[in-house]
């Protein structure tokens, strides 16, 4: 038991640890319009981690920031530098036009 006590400590998140795999969370990503082919096959539960922001996604997801419009967190328009939460629902938007 002193043996798996002592192995916890070691693997204990330590401040500016960088993120590993276990620590992420899943999200909900849609691209709509002409961002859609950026869609991850995984965007029903895209790994992020903590304290990731919106632009920080977007960067991942290789979309140009001057391609984007908008974005919705959770159904509310939300700044670039939104960090993101465990489960949150994400939309990406481009700059859409029509007559």
């Amino acid at each position: 038991m002193f043996y798996l006590a002592e192995k916890r400590t070691e693997t204990a998140r330590r401040p500016g640890r960088t993120a590993q795999k276990d620590d992420a969370m899943p999200i909900e990503l849609k691209c709509y319009a002409t961002l859609a082919p950026v869609t991850p096959d995984n965007a029903n539960a895209f790994p992020i981690t903590p304290g990731e922001t919106v632009l920080e996604l977007v960067d991942r997801l290789g979309i140009p920031r001057e391609e984007i419009k908008i974005v919705f967190v959770n159904g509310m328009t939300v700044e670039l530098d939104k960090p993101l939460a465990d489960g949150d629902r994400v939309g990406i938007f481009p700059p859409v036009g029509g007559g």
